[in-house]
């Protein structure tokens, strides 16, 4: 059975410890922002290098996501699908991330 958990604090460090040992990562997220994007860009990296399959879907809640932020994602991801889905009304996405790790 899944494990599911709430997490209410440190969140990068619970992002870091599901990322970088996992062989695929499928992220849904409802906008990026450059500076969140700066502090989870080095264990995508990691995660890229030991060969993880990375999708992330982008979304434009509150239209906020900072064409920084995508920028950052494709030229330092060059092996990961990056998606940006714009929309021209508002939708109540939440960030969603799907890990696999190995062994499993």
């Amino acid at each position: 059975m899944t494990e599911v958990r709430l997490i209410t604090a440190n969140l990068i460090d619970e992002i870091k410890t599901l990322t970088e040992p996992a062989e695929n990562l499928y992220w849904i997220v409802a906008f990026a922002m450059e500076s969140g994007v700066r502090l989870v860009l080095p264990h995508l990296k990691r995660a890229s290098e030991n060969g993880a399959e990375i999708k992330i879907l982008v979304g434009d809640y509150l239209h906020i996501t900072q064409p920084q932020a995508l920028d950052l994602l494709v030229t330092e991801l060059p092996n990961a699908e990056i998606v940006y889905q714009w929309t021209k009304e508002t939708c109540l996405c939440r960030l969603h991330q799907f890990f696999e790790r190995k062994g499993r």
